[in-house]
């Protein structure tokens, strides 16, 4: 099975921030923090309309997404330290408050992070819809060209401490076949049978482009088969 080599893409988030990322990207990243989904609308949503049914199935797809991204993470990225943190703690991570949210692969709390208000040497990662991204960038030179690749399904996101996205690793949603047929994605993937609900693993991808990081961040659409180019 041959693999395409992938053109390396970084970006500007265009949308609601409008903000470059590139003045936070650094050679070596000292922890990443992986953001894990708590379903907390869909659940209070069931709760509000005594849905028993459809909230005993949103429990169970959470727990499952929050097990197969943790064992993911766990078993290959291993570039720096990854800790966990529930969505709803969002806007303490975001204001570098980190104290009693933290936690490692074995629900550990991490409570000895020290991480001063203007520290970025960290990325924070989520699975889910990517912002459109305009704008390629070397972290190194400080240029950069157009791209006009738009974000089409759901996907690994990669966003450094300010928590704007520098780029994201993805794939189409009718791929999804690909991953599952492959054994060594079965443990750590999940796709609902009735919610809009899943986790496709990109962790080893993310380690990859991390060891070999020259200055740009990737754009990468992954077929579970092969990796394409972008162009």
């Amino acid at each position: 099975m041959q693999f395409l080599k992938v053109v390396l893409v970084s970006a500007l988030t265009v949308g609601a921030s409008c903000t470059y990322a590139a003045d936070s990207l650094v050679k070596k990243y000292d922890f990443v923090l992986v953001q894990l989904r708590s379903e907390n609308n869909r659940i209070a949503a069931m709760r509000k309309n005594n849905d028993n049914q459809g909230l005993e199935t949103v429990l169970k797809d959470g727990a499952m997404v929050r097990k197969v991204m943790i064992k993911d993470f766990k078993e290959n990225f291993d570039y720096c330290p990854v800790y966990y943190y529930m969505d709803t703690n969002l806007n303490l991570v975001k204001q570098r408050k980190f104290a009693n949210i933290l936690f490692t692969a074995d629900s550990v709390p991490v409570n000895t992070l020290k991480i001063p208000d203007t520290g970025s040497n960290y990325l924070i990662v989520y699975y889910g819809h990517p912002n459109v991204q305009k704008k390629e960038f070397n972290a190194n030179k400080n240029d950069g060209r157009f791209n006009d690749n738009q974000p089409v399904s759901r996907g690994l996101i990669i966003n450094n401490a300010d928590f704007e996205q520098i780029s994201y690793i993805y794939k189409f949603s009718y791929q999804n076949f690909t991953f599952k047929m492959r054994k060594k994605y079965k443990d750590k993937s999940y796709i609902s049978k009735r919610y809009d609900i899943e986790y496709f693993p990109y962790a080893g991808r993310l380690n990859s482009i991390l060891k070999s990081f020259n200055g740009y961040f990737d754009i990468k659409l992954i077929t579970g088969f092969a990796e394409e180019k972008i162009k």
